[in-house]
């Protein structure tokens, strides 16, 4: 399979939007409740490292294959994808989604 073929499989499988769109709301009370629950909030940062190896893993693959922007350091591209797959990206994209559909 070429790599950005590859590449793109693991996006979807593993940083695809499914799981927040899943159950969305569940996903906002557990962030609410992370704020207030020192116990919840220890927990929230394991759910960050593994998508920080995968999202890491993914732009060193893209660098590999030469498909990683000239310019852009793992770094960066690393914080741009990790910003992308967080939830609070994704309902903030889902509520304009939805206001532009009832709108």
């Amino acid at each position: 399979m070429e790599p950005a073929a590859s590449m793109f499989e693991s996006w979807t499988v593993q940083l695809r939007p499914v799981v927040y769109s899943t159950d969305p709301e569940l996903f906002r009370q557990l962030c609410g409740v992370a704020a207030g629950d020192p116990d919840v909030a220890q927990l929230m940062p394991i759910r960050v490292v593994g998508r920080r190896n995968f999202v890491s893993q993914l732009v060193a693959r893209l660098d590999a294959s030469s498909r990683l922007r000239p310019g852009i350091s793992h770094e960066d591209a690393t914080a741009i994808l990790l910003a992308l797959t967080r939830f609070a990206t994704f309902d903030q994209v889902h509520a304009v989604a939805d206001a532009r559909l009832l709108g």
